[in-house]
């Protein structure tokens, strides 16, 4: 499986920049001191901070080889309310190939019980997905308290994928032959949002329809309303609605294994609504959520596409907390969730995520950088329940009750470090894994992965 993706944004303000504003910081230079002398200088550095703590400028005293040089930098402001247009172009390629140059029933029994459409010796499967998008849109921005604006979207989707062909030209008997399909559909939607504040309330509504296509009837609503209880705390209204016709995929496709027409399909409707309270002083979060989901779409314990036409009900809680003790850090996050019907929708009841670091922010004086580190621990876990199945000739999870998943347990080391736009990750995944011996799975008989040691560097490239 692969992907390509390109994603492109051009907007047109209407709006005004500011003159450029010229920032000197003075900077001492520090000439090279002995080893004697070397305590009685981060000494005096130390009382310096300290009277200096808070202002934009710190002046030391100047040695006779001290140097003075002007650390010079432009901040360029845009105060921007008005209008603006703006256009977004959207390229996804998405694509997924099976082989198995050989199959044999007898010795391989996972072919025992499948069906073959083109060939019962050898499987190869191609399936593409292209989503070109284009999005034009006109925005109105009045300060912080008020944003709005409009959108006219429109995409074009090309499926590609093989299907059994019967010719009777040769023999005058049904021989089945692979033929492609090469489908495009096209849908076209309006869409628009609005964002504001009004003394102690905020509030901010999306919305979207698509009037034509292959998703026309679609729709979607979010709505959220916001109350500020003081500076440091709120609480929060938040609902979502969802109308939508089921994936072109859902309702035809065929591969050497698989095929299905399914034109009775009804939309799948879906809505949620919550509250949350939000308290910064404490960095506490506390999220209550219900949910209803009606014709919920699924793949049955024959991995095939179904439909479940009366309605699920979803109930979740979550709290989410971090705090600071010098330079130990903890951010911590424990989620229940329960549906309704199980034998439809299974989903783990708890889960949680504690992250534990060391932080600090190291100084050069020689050089005025600054390096930022982390170090430290992840834990997660999730409570045992019947997960989905993988197929493989499918790519695709399906239902299964015949294996339930234990209680899952993860431990990763980590340790970060950030210099200006530079950071650099040293990751060593399932630790526990490794000191116990104990592998875990992350679907049924699809064993998770051995502990691992990752490392990675990103670099933003920006004026």
């Amino acid at each position: 499986m692969y992907a390509t993706n390109l994603y492109l944004i051009n907007e047109f303000k209407l709006g005004s920049v500011s003159e450029e504003t010229k920032i000197e910081k003075k900077v001492i230079k520090k000439a090279r001191r002995s080893s004697l002398n070397f305590r009685k200088k981060i000494d005096n550095d130390k009382n310096e901070s300290k009277k200096n703590e808070g202002n934009v400028e710190i002046v030391s005293k100047l040695g006779d080889n001290d140097s003075i040089y002007y650390d010079t930098s432009y901040v360029r402001i845009i105060k921007y309310s008005g209008f603006s247009i703006s256009h977004e172009f959207s390229y996804d390629l998405s694509a997924r190939k099976f082989y198995d140059e050989k199959i044999d029933t007898t010795a391989d029994p996972f072919y025992l019980d499948k069906n073959f459409y083109f060939d019962s010796s050898s499987t190869s499967d191609k399936v593409y997905q292209k989503i070109i998008g284009n999005k034009i849109s006109l925005h109105y921005n009045k300060t912080k308290n008020l944003n709005l604006g409009v959108s006219l979207y429109s995409e074009r989707v090309n499926y590609i994928y093989s299907k059994p062909i019967y010719d009777t030209t040769a023999t005058g008997n049904d021989t089945i032959l692979k033929g492609d399909v090469d489908k495009d559909v096209g849908s076209t939607s309006m869409s628009g949002y609005f964002k504001g504040k009004y003394r102690k309330f905020g509030f901010q509504a999306y919305g979207e329809y698509f009037i034509d296509g292959y998703k026309s009837e679609n729709s979607k609503v979010e709505l959220q309303l916001i109350y500020f209880l003081n500076e440091n705390s709120d609480v929060g209204f938040y609902g979502n609605y969802k109308n939508i016709n089921p994936d072109y995929f859902y309702k035809q496709y065929s591969s050497n294994h698989f095929s299905w027409t399914n034109d009775f399909f009804r939309m799948e409707e879906n809505w949620d609504f919550g509250l949350n309270y939000r308290n910064s002083r404490y960095r506490t979060e506390i999220k209550i959520k219900y949910g209803q989901s009606s014709n919920h779409l699924f793949f049955n314990e024959s991995a095939i596409i179904d439909q479940y036409r009366d309605q699920i009900h979803i109930i979740s809680g979550e709290i989410t907390n971090s705090f600071k003790l010098g330079v130990i850090n903890s951010y911590s996050k424990f989620v229940y969730q329960k549906s309704s019907n199980d034998s439809i929708l299974s989903i783990p009841n708890y889960s949680f995520y504690q992250s534990l670091f060391y932080e600090k922010l190291f100084h050069f004086a020689s050089t005025g950088g600054q390096l930022l580190m982390q170090f430290g621990l992840d834990y997660r876990y999730t409570s045992g329940y019947f997960a989905n199945s993988y197929m493989p000739l499918s790519g695709l999870f399906y239902n299964q009750y015949d294996y339930k998943m234990q209680d899952y347990h993860r431990f990763d080391l980590f340790i970060n470090f950030s210099i200006n736009r530079a950071n650099l990750f040293l990751r060593y995944d399932y630790l526990n894994s490794a000191l116990n011996e104990n592998f875990y799975y992350n679907a049924p008989f699809y064993p998770s992965p051995q502990p691992v040691f990752k490392f990675g560097v990103a670099w933003l490239f920006y004026n």
